[in-house]
Protein backbone atom coordinates (compact mmCIF):
# COMPACT_ATOMS: atom_id res chain seq x y z
CA UNK A 1 0.00 0.00 0.00
CA UNK A 2 1.15 3.87 -0.68
CA UNK A 3 0.47 6.26 1.37
CA UNK A 4 1.30 10.08 0.60
CA UNK A 5 3.04 12.25 2.77
CA UNK A 6 4.05 16.25 1.44
CA UNK A 7 6.91 18.09 2.66
CA UNK A 8 7.00 21.41 0.81
CA UNK A 9 10.82 22.40 1.47
CA UNK A 10 12.90 25.13 -0.43
CA UNK A 11 16.56 24.17 -1.48
CA UNK A 12 19.25 25.47 -2.51
CA UNK A 13 20.86 23.24 -4.89
CA UNK A 14 24.89 24.14 -4.81
CA UNK A 15 25.44 22.86 -8.33
CA UNK A 16 22.78 24.96 -9.93
CA UNK A 17 23.74 28.12 -8.85
CA UNK A 18 20.15 30.42 -7.96
CA UNK A 19 18.08 27.85 -8.24
CA UNK A 20 15.61 26.69 -5.98
CA UNK A 21 13.08 24.07 -6.43
CA UNK A 22 10.03 23.27 -4.00
CA UNK A 23 9.70 19.32 -3.43
CA UNK A 24 6.04 19.05 -3.19
CA UNK A 25 5.51 15.52 -2.69
CA UNK A 26 7.17 12.52 -1.18
CA UNK A 27 5.93 8.73 -1.74
CA UNK A 28 6.85 6.36 1.04
CA UNK A 29 6.24 2.84 0.62
CA UNK A 30 7.73 0.43 3.24
CA UNK A 31 11.31 1.23 3.72
CA UNK A 32 11.41 2.90 0.36
CA UNK A 33 10.82 6.34 -0.76
CA UNK A 34 10.97 9.07 -3.98
CA UNK A 35 10.37 12.52 -5.22
CA UNK A 36 7.12 12.70 -7.15
CA UNK A 37 7.35 15.08 -10.03
CA UNK A 38 4.48 14.91 -12.54
CA UNK A 39 5.44 13.15 -15.76
CA UNK A 40 4.01 14.06 -19.21
CA UNK A 41 3.90 11.52 -22.68
CA UNK A 42 6.38 12.10 -24.78
CA UNK A 43 6.10 14.77 -27.71
CA UNK A 44 7.10 14.61 -31.25
CA UNK A 45 9.97 16.04 -30.55
CA UNK A 46 10.94 13.09 -27.82
CA UNK A 47 9.94 10.71 -30.31
CA UNK A 48 12.21 11.61 -33.24
CA UNK A 49 15.25 11.82 -30.83
CA UNK A 50 14.47 8.52 -29.93
CA UNK A 51 14.15 6.93 -32.97
CA UNK A 52 17.50 8.43 -34.50
CA UNK A 53 19.48 7.45 -31.14
CA UNK A 54 18.15 3.82 -31.63
CA UNK A 55 18.70 3.70 -35.49
CA UNK A 56 22.79 4.60 -34.52
CA UNK A 57 22.96 1.92 -32.06
CA UNK A 58 21.58 -0.62 -33.65
CA UNK A 59 21.77 0.78 -37.20
CA UNK A 60 18.44 -0.41 -37.93
CA UNK A 61 14.77 0.97 -37.70
CA UNK A 62 13.36 -0.11 -33.92
CA UNK A 63 10.61 0.79 -32.08
CA UNK A 64 11.18 3.15 -29.09
CA UNK A 65 9.94 2.88 -26.12
CA UNK A 66 7.55 5.87 -24.72
CA UNK A 67 9.82 7.57 -22.30
CA UNK A 68 8.22 9.53 -19.90
CA UNK A 69 9.74 13.44 -19.15
CA UNK A 70 9.22 15.23 -16.72
CA UNK A 71 6.72 17.93 -16.69
CA UNK A 72 8.60 21.59 -15.90
CA UNK A 73 5.22 24.00 -16.82
CA UNK A 74 2.99 21.69 -14.36
CA UNK A 75 5.52 21.88 -11.57
CA UNK A 76 7.05 25.30 -12.86
CA UNK A 77 10.35 25.26 -11.09
CA UNK A 78 13.72 26.35 -12.54
CA UNK A 79 14.03 24.15 -15.22
CA UNK A 80 17.71 23.85 -14.70
CA UNK A 81 16.79 22.56 -11.37
CA UNK A 82 14.82 20.36 -12.66
CA UNK A 83 16.89 18.44 -14.90
CA UNK A 84 19.36 18.08 -11.73
CA UNK A 85 16.83 15.93 -10.11
CA UNK A 86 15.46 13.73 -13.12
CA UNK A 87 17.85 11.00 -12.61
CA UNK A 88 15.90 10.29 -8.97
CA UNK A 89 12.81 11.72 -9.48
CA UNK A 90 9.81 8.84 -9.50
CA UNK A 91 12.00 6.17 -8.37
CA UNK A 92 12.13 4.15 -5.30
CA UNK A 93 15.37 4.11 -3.17
CA UNK A 94 15.82 3.21 0.51
CA UNK A 95 16.26 6.28 2.63
CA UNK A 96 20.28 5.86 3.17
CA UNK A 97 20.73 5.68 -0.54
CA UNK A 98 17.82 8.34 -1.12
CA UNK A 99 19.93 11.11 1.01
CA UNK A 100 23.53 9.91 -0.68
CA UNK A 101 22.00 10.61 -4.15
CA UNK A 102 20.57 13.52 -3.12
CA UNK A 103 23.54 15.13 -1.69
CA UNK A 104 26.02 13.64 -4.69
CA UNK A 105 23.65 15.95 -6.86
CA UNK A 106 24.01 18.87 -4.74
CA UNK A 107 20.74 18.78 -3.09
CA UNK A 108 21.55 18.49 0.88
CA UNK A 109 18.46 19.47 2.10
CA UNK A 110 18.83 17.36 5.33
CA UNK A 111 20.49 19.63 8.09
CA UNK A 112 23.75 18.69 10.58
CA UNK A 113 23.08 18.07 14.25
CA UNK A 114 25.38 21.78 14.29
CA UNK A 115 23.75 23.36 11.50
CA UNK A 116 21.46 25.49 13.47
CA UNK A 117 24.40 27.50 14.66
CA UNK A 118 25.55 28.61 10.92
CA UNK A 119 21.79 29.25 9.58
CA UNK A 120 18.56 31.13 10.57
CA UNK A 121 16.06 28.32 11.79
CA UNK A 122 12.35 28.61 12.63
CA UNK A 123 12.88 27.90 16.82
CA UNK A 124 10.55 25.16 18.03
CA UNK A 125 10.42 23.60 21.71
CA UNK A 126 12.25 20.56 20.93
CA UNK A 127 10.06 18.12 23.09
CA UNK A 128 6.76 19.39 20.83
CA UNK A 129 9.00 19.14 17.80
CA UNK A 130 9.70 15.36 18.80
CA UNK A 131 5.74 14.54 19.62
CA UNK A 132 4.65 16.57 16.25
CA UNK A 133 7.11 14.31 13.83
CA UNK A 134 5.67 10.72 15.66
CA UNK A 135 2.71 12.20 15.34
CA UNK A 136 3.01 12.88 11.56
CA UNK A 137 4.72 9.50 10.75
CA UNK A 138 1.85 8.10 12.39
CA UNK A 139 -1.14 9.73 10.56
CA UNK A 140 0.52 10.11 7.26
CA UNK A 141 -1.88 7.06 6.11
CA UNK A 142 -4.96 9.02 7.04
CA UNK A 143 -4.05 13.04 6.04
CA UNK A 144 -0.81 14.78 3.72
CA UNK A 145 0.70 17.72 5.81
CA UNK A 146 2.70 20.30 4.17
CA UNK A 147 4.94 23.08 5.63
CA UNK A 148 2.59 26.40 6.90
CA UNK A 149 3.98 29.72 6.52
CA UNK A 150 2.27 30.42 9.62
CA UNK A 151 5.06 28.43 11.50
CA UNK A 152 7.45 31.12 10.95
CA UNK A 153 5.22 33.88 11.97
CA UNK A 154 3.93 32.59 15.47
CA UNK A 155 6.76 34.01 17.53
CA UNK A 156 5.71 31.03 19.85
CA UNK A 157 8.52 28.22 20.30
CA UNK A 158 5.20 25.90 21.99
CA UNK A 159 3.36 25.97 19.06
CA UNK A 160 3.88 24.65 15.71
CA UNK A 161 1.65 24.99 12.89
CA UNK A 162 1.09 23.04 9.21
CA UNK A 163 -0.89 22.71 6.58
CA UNK A 164 -2.78 19.48 6.49
CA UNK A 165 -5.72 17.65 4.43
CA UNK A 166 -7.57 14.46 4.58
CA UNK A 167 -6.05 11.78 2.25
CA UNK A 168 -7.46 8.49 2.39
CA UNK A 169 -7.55 7.87 -1.23
CA UNK A 170 -4.84 7.02 -3.88
CA UNK A 171 -5.46 10.98 -5.53
CA UNK A 172 -2.83 13.73 -5.52
CA UNK A 173 -3.88 15.99 -2.76
CA UNK A 174 -5.09 19.28 -4.08
CA UNK A 175 -3.34 22.42 -2.82
CA UNK A 176 -6.38 24.71 -2.38
CA UNK A 177 -7.79 22.16 0.27
CA UNK A 178 -5.05 22.64 2.85
CA UNK A 179 -5.74 24.11 5.97
CA UNK A 180 -4.09 24.95 9.06
CA UNK A 181 -3.29 22.17 11.78
CA UNK A 182 -1.95 23.53 14.85
CA UNK A 183 0.25 21.54 17.93
CA UNK A 184 1.07 22.39 20.81
CA UNK A 185 3.14 20.80 24.01
CA UNK A 186 -0.31 19.76 25.10
CA UNK A 187 -3.00 19.93 22.52
CA UNK A 188 -3.36 19.15 18.72
CA UNK A 189 -6.17 21.14 16.75
CA UNK A 190 -7.39 22.39 13.41
CA UNK A 191 -8.36 25.81 12.40
CA UNK A 192 -10.24 27.49 9.49
CA UNK A 193 -6.92 29.24 8.23
CA UNK A 194 -4.96 28.09 5.21
CA UNK A 195 -1.68 29.49 3.43
CA UNK A 196 -4.06 32.27 1.57
CA UNK A 197 -5.26 33.56 4.75
CA UNK A 198 -5.19 37.62 5.31
CA UNK A 199 -4.58 36.32 9.25
CA UNK A 200 -4.06 33.64 11.11
CA UNK A 201 -6.94 32.40 13.13
CA UNK A 202 -5.27 29.80 15.93
CA UNK A 203 -8.67 29.21 17.32
CA UNK A 204 -10.34 25.90 16.65
CA UNK A 205 -12.53 25.34 13.66
CA UNK A 206 -16.20 25.18 14.17
CA UNK A 207 -17.32 21.78 15.37
CA UNK A 208 -13.87 20.65 16.31
CA UNK A 209 -12.06 20.08 19.60
CA UNK A 210 -8.97 20.05 20.98
CA UNK A 211 -6.91 16.56 21.13
CA UNK A 212 -4.12 15.17 22.99
CA UNK A 213 -2.73 13.27 19.84
CA UNK A 214 -2.91 13.44 16.24
CA UNK A 215 -4.48 10.45 15.90
CA UNK A 216 -7.22 11.27 18.51
CA UNK A 217 -8.02 14.53 15.85
CA UNK A 218 -8.36 12.09 12.66
CA UNK A 219 -10.60 9.90 14.26
CA UNK A 220 -12.41 12.22 15.98
CA UNK A 221 -12.56 15.42 13.27
CA UNK A 222 -10.71 15.24 10.03
CA UNK A 223 -12.03 11.79 9.37
CA UNK A 224 -15.10 11.65 12.06
CA UNK A 225 -17.21 10.04 8.20
CA UNK A 226 -14.66 7.24 7.74
CA UNK A 227 -14.02 5.96 11.76
CA UNK A 228 -13.32 2.36 10.44
CA UNK A 229 -10.83 3.05 8.23
CA UNK A 230 -8.87 5.25 10.64
CA UNK A 231 -8.71 2.18 12.98
CA UNK A 232 -7.83 -0.33 10.10
CA UNK A 233 -4.65 2.02 8.60
CA UNK A 234 -3.08 3.12 12.01
CA UNK A 235 -3.50 -0.63 13.44
CA UNK A 236 -2.27 -1.78 10.41
CA UNK A 237 0.75 0.67 9.85
CA UNK A 238 3.64 -1.33 8.76
CA UNK A 239 6.58 -0.96 11.06
CA UNK A 240 9.22 -0.16 8.17
CA UNK A 241 6.99 2.38 6.72
CA UNK A 242 6.33 4.07 9.95
CA UNK A 243 9.88 3.68 11.04
CA UNK A 244 11.14 5.44 7.47
CA UNK A 245 9.20 7.77 7.63
CA UNK A 246 10.07 9.26 11.19
CA UNK A 247 13.46 9.21 10.27
CA UNK A 248 12.60 11.28 7.06
CA UNK A 249 10.63 13.58 8.83
CA UNK A 250 13.85 13.79 11.42
CA UNK A 251 16.52 14.17 8.76
CA UNK A 252 14.00 16.80 6.81
CA UNK A 253 13.38 18.87 10.07
CA UNK A 254 11.03 20.52 7.93
CA UNK A 255 9.12 22.03 10.93
CA UNK A 256 12.17 24.45 12.05
CA UNK A 257 14.42 24.33 8.79
CA UNK A 258 11.94 25.77 6.10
Amino acid sequence: MFYLFTARKFVQAISVPDAKLRLDFFLIRFDQLRIYVPTRPPTEEDTTKEQKKSKQSLNKQTKPEKPTRLDYENQNPNPSLMKVIEPVANKWFKLREFKALLISLGLNIFPEPDSEKFVTITNKNKKLEWISYRNMALCSCLISMAYSKWNGDVDAEDTIIMLYQEHTKDKEPKQDLYKCLISTTDVFYVSESTENSDDLDQTKAQGTQEHSNMYHLCLEDICKNDKELVYTRVNEIDPLYFETCLNFLESLKVLTFS
